[in-house]
């Protein structure tokens, strides 16, 4: 057996679930503290998590007290975060993209893209939507996503 198929091997089943989990909470952590350092900075709320909660209030799904607290937010939010981790895995795992930095910011910005489309898209059709400086928020979302493809990356190579 070669080392490159060992090492798929060793990627694979229960070994690709915990690198998965490991990256995302890792990542997923990173973005949002670069989110919430940024929005303490500029004086604003940029906390994904916070942003889910305060849509789901203002529809009636979460009471107004658990805006910061309530897990919704913070499950909606991992769960993306998530799902991008694995389609990163995808991609390393089956040589499309190789495992670099420079790859992993790479897929953090089109992460970023993506996710400025999401809430753009949310924001635009949700019945109430709070009043977001969306201009400084895109960025800044733009700039936490990189942090968040880094993250995933350097977990891979590291780990």
């Amino acid at each position: 057996m070669s080392f490159d198929e060992a090492y798929a091997m060793e990627r694979s089943g229960l070994s690709a679930f915990l690198m998965i989990s490991i990256a995302s909470l890792v990542a997923i952590f990173l973005m949002t503290l670069f989110s919430y350092v940024v929005g303490r900075l500029r004086n604003k709320e940029f906390t994904e998590p916070v942003h889910l909660n305060d849509l789901l209030q203002r529809i009636k799904l979460i009471k107004r007290a658990d805006k910061y607290r309530h897990p919704a937010g913070w499950v909606i939010h991992y769960l993306i975060g998530v799902l991008f981790v694995i389609g990163y895995h995808l991609l390393w795992s089956r040589h499309i993209l190789a495992c670099t930095l420079l790859n992993g910011a790479i897929l953090g910005a089109v992460c970023g893209m993506i996710g400025i489309g999401g809430w753009h898209v949310t924001l635009s059709v949700h019945p109430n939507p709070p009043p977001i400086d969306l201009k400084e928020y895109y960025l800044q979302l733009f700039f936490a996503h990189v942090i968040f493809g880094l993250s995933a990356t350097l977990c891979y190579i590291i780990v």
